[in-house]
Order: structure tokens, then sequence, then C-alpha cells
């Protein structure tokens, strides 16, 4: 009887042991849920968006409009986490948009936006690849397409040379 008992016990505590290690693990999932993080509108001079096919730069179109910066931020934070992991500066995709937010003096950030069917994703670099809710897409394109815009036509790598400039 003391042998049944004493499998009993170690039974349940290895049970409450796996039930207690699932729940600290989904909390720490559940507190680190990702998401995109944007800078404040109020600290960026603009947002440059360098269209990019097969590794040359088509178009630079620039934001500089305060509320459209601000509303291109919302769409941004507000997009939904994938579990797509970014891997690279920027998404190995033969057409993307580099997106640099520029904070003024020689200090900047960047992401990237590509499409995938009718979905659009947002690729942080080493973190995490995220996608533009459904109804925040139409919107996105508009302020994109109210921007000031130049066509270029030069190497991507020469414009990460030069800064995005």
């Amino acid at each position: 009887m003391n042998k049944k008992i004493r499998w009993s016990l170690i039974l349940i505590s290895i049970i409450l042991f796996v039930f207690l290690a699932d729940k600290v693990f989904m909390f720490m999932v559940g507190r680190n849920q990702g998401y995109l993080p944007v800078p404040e509108h109020q600290d960026l001079e603009n947002i440059v968006l360098i269209d990019v096919k097969n590794d040359i730069g088509i178009e630079k179109t620039v934001i500089n409009k305060p509320k459209e910066i601000n509303r291109f931020l919302e769409i941004f934070a507000d997009s939904n986490r994938t579990y797509r992991e970014s891997v690279s500066d920027f998404p190995d995709k033969t057409n993307f948009t580099a997106v640099l937010f520029n904070f003024g003096i020689e200090e900047s950030s960047w992401r990237s936006l590509y499409r995938e069917g009718k979905d659009i994703y947002i690729d942080q670099p080493y973190y995490r690849v995220f996608k533009v809710r459904p109804k925040d897409i139409d919107e996105l394109g508009q302020i994109i397409e109210r921007g000031i815009k130049e066509n270029i036509l030069i190497s991507f790598d020469d414009i990460l040379k030069k800064g995005f400039k």
C-alpha cells in the first residue's frame, strides 16, 4: 500500500508540474504578444519610401505632413503580428518598399512593406513580420499616393550607402 501511495504522489506531482509549467509558459508568451514598435509622430521629420524592384530603387516618396505621418504610424502600430520572423535587414522579395523613419540629423530607422496577394506585410528587421489590417490597406495606399514622388532608378545598394537621401 505504501508503494501505491508513493507512486500516486509522484504521478500527481508530475501532472501538477506539467500543468504549472504550461501556465507559466502561456503567461510569458501572452505577455510578449509582440507589437510593431513605431516612433512618435512628433519625433519624425518625414517618412521616405523607396519602391524597390529587382534591387533597383524605382520611385521615392516622401511623406512630410504631420497628419499624414501620424496616420501612417497608427496604421503600422495597429497591424497584426504574424508568426513569421524577420531574419535580415530587408525581406527576401523581388518587389518591396523600404520605409525610412527620418528623425532628422543622421538618425533614422527602417521597416519594409511588401505585398502577398491582397495582403500587405510590414517587415521589422530582425524582429517580426506584421500584417496590415485589411481595413487599413486602402488608406495606407492613399497616404503614400499623396506623398511627394520622384522617379530615381538607382541601385538599392547605392541608396543604402547614401542613407536614403
